[in-house]
């Protein structure tokens, strides 16, 4: 592989897991989303928040795929932006999302949702440990397409192009440069005395 193979290879596998845990997130919040729109709880947004973003992280975890496909630093920087961006969502989905954290009886999803008559201490639960999965793989994909992008940059600013004899003579603002090594700049000539 090269130099940035095992990198790319990493964030591979880690926008995959994203897009997985995205895709089951979806599925997740639309279900409590339809059990707290059935017992009318009025506080839709906090499934929405996570909703919104998981929609998001499967969209932009699949066009990261084909940042892989382009061996650029642009992508990779956008793709870190963009890793950033969803990264933040997370956190205020976890923020929005909170009281994840008590006990079944005391949580408010699960009253609430257990007023229709289902039980879902469990996909409450599920739901919070995506989040938090979510939130440390868009951190490491961030941070890894962005140290990539710089890979890749510093790069593609050593590599030297080859080129042909008359671009290696051609110097700042097109003048040539003599090529003979044997010139040299020597004290200058007397002027004979009229």
């Amino acid at each position: 592989m090269s130099d940035t193979g095992d990198e790319k290879f990493v964030l591979a596998i880690l926008r995959f897991f994203e897009f997985a845990f995205g895709a089951s997130l979806i599925g997740v919040c639309s279900w409590l989303h339809a059990r707290l729109a059935d017992a009318r709880y009025y506080n839709l947004y906090r499934i929405d928040v996570t909703l919104g973003f998981s929609v998001a992280a499967t969209f932009i975890s699949a066009l990261a795929a084909l940042t892989y496909i382009f061996h650029s630093a642009g992508t990779q920087s956008v793709m870190g932006i963009f890793d950033l961006v969803l990264f933040g969502g997370y956190i205020a989905s976890a923020v929005v999302f909170s009281g994840f954290s008590a006990k079944c009886s005391s949580n408010r999803f699960v009253v609430v949702i257990q007023t229709v008559g289902s039980t879902s201490c469990g996909t409450v639960r599920l739901a919070a440990a995506g989040i938090i999965i979510q939130i440390l793989l868009f951190l490491c994909t961030a941070i890894l397409s962005f140290h990539l992008a710089e890979r890749l940059h510093r790069r593609r600013a050593a590599e030297v192009v080859p080129s042909s004899q008359a671009h290696e003579q051609k110097r700042w603002y097109g003048r040539k440069r003599s090529s003979n090594p044997d010139v040299r700049a020597g004290p200058p000539a007397e002027v004979p005395a009229a």
